[in-house]
């Protein structure tokens, strides 16, 4: 029995220790380092500009593009070289350095949005952390530039299965003057979120959810982000609909629109 766990825990693992292996060192990674039963020598440093790190006794080494493994073997040679007979060396990463991707054009707050140290981020979610598209910006047409070359276009009705990677760029084009309207129609974000009341729509009266809930300043620290309720008018009143934010960021569920008096409740997280 205990061999079937083992072997379904190699399974699992397999994936991330073949990252861990393939992983080249970049500029302000943090590593740390240790000798076998040489506790004075353990330390921790950040690859500089130059790709160098300092280290003790042996001063600057140049690590930058090496993968884990190759370092230890650099560093356990310069070690052996004048200071120690068959260094035991250990080094493991503290911290992977920052990763960016750019959203551009017509959304509120272009510019670098910071990428997760962990898991993925998609297509909407960039771009409500961008501040969501403005008014003038064309929803149905929007520009995925790859940093490893090629680009696509895409509706944010249909983003949340679009994966991004560190280096991409986003770009929201403008809508054709023609299509511009002076017309001002508006929705209403209530409960957990920074700034709670109404929120303008674009001209073509709609904006999807994950936008309305960024102009109104995003969730608060208590928020429930995982679902919502919206209220929207009907001919016999409101109704209310269960939406899951949580599935739409994850691309299970098609995005949600919110229009012309609608009302958006956050509640506040029960955790």
């Amino acid at each position: 029995m205990k061999n079937y766990i083992l072997t379904g825990l190699l399974l699992v693992l397999a994936p991330w220790y073949a990252h861990a292996e393939d992983y080249r060192l970049q500029q302000t990674d943090v590593i740390s380092l240790s000798v076998y039963q040489e506790a004075d020598m353990q330390t921790e440093a950040m690859i500089g500009k130059s790709g160098n790190v300092s280290l003790p006794l042996i001063g600057t080494v140049e690590i930058k593009g090496l993968t884990l493994r190759e370092a230890e073997q650099k560093v356990k040679e310069l070690y052996e070289k004048d200071y120690l007979v068959d260094p035991k060396v250990r080094m493991t990463i503290v911290s992977y350095a920052k990763k960016w991707l750019t959203v551009a054009g017509a959304v509120e707050n272009p510019g670098n949005i910071a990428y997760p140290e962990e898991g993925t981020i998609n297509l909407a979610s960039a771009v409500a952390m961008a501040g969501g598209v403005m008014e003038m910006g064309n929803s149905r047409n929007i520009t995925v530039a790859r940093k490893a070359g090629g680009a696509s276009k895409h509706s944010l009705a249909n983003s949340g299965k679009i994966l991004l990677l560190p280096g991409d760029t986003v770009v929201v084009p403008r809508l054709p003057r023609t299509d511009l309207k002076l017309t001002v129609r508006t929705s209403t974000v209530s409960g957990e979120v920074k700034n709670p009341g109404d929120i303008s729509l674009p001209s073509n009266g709609k904006i999807d959810i994950l936008t309305a809930i960024a102009k109104a300043g995003g969730f608060s620290k208590v928020a429930n982000q995982k679902e919502c309720i919206l209220h929207r008018k009907m001919k016999t009143g409101y109704k209310a609909i269960d939406v899951s934010i949580r599935n739409i960021r994850s691309g299970k569920d098609p995005m949600v629109f919110i229009y012309q008096g609608d009302i958006i409740i956050i509640k506040e997280s029960r955790f």
